[in-house]
C-alpha cells in the first residue's frame, strides 16, 4: 500500500514536470484525477492493473482513459 502510494506520487511528480514543459499544453484540459492516471496509461498499464493500484473501480479508470483519448 505504501509502495503503491510512493509509485503514484513519483509518477505524478514526473507528470507535473511534463505538464510544465513546452508540450504540456495537452495536459491543460485534463482533470486532476486524469492527470494522476495519465502516467499509468503511458506506461501501458491495463485498466484492471490501474484499478488495483489506485483502488478505483475499473469502470472509472476506463472512463478516464476514454475521456483523455477523446480530448486529444
Amino acid at each position: 500500500s505504501k509502495m503503491r502510494k510512493f509509485i503514484l506520487r513519483w509518477l505524478s511528480g514526473g507528470l507535473k514536470l511534463f505538464a510544465e514543459s513546452e508540450e504540456g499544453h495537452v495536459m491543460d484540459g485534463l482533470t486532476t484525477k486524469q492527470k494522476e492516471l495519465f502516467p499509468l496509461f503511458i506506461l501501458g498499464k491495463s485498466d484492471a492493473e490501474i484499478a488495483q493500484l489506485t483502488n478505483l473501480p475499473e469502470m472509472t479508470v476506463a472512463k478516464h482513459r476514454y475521456e483523455i483519448y477523446k480530448s486529444n
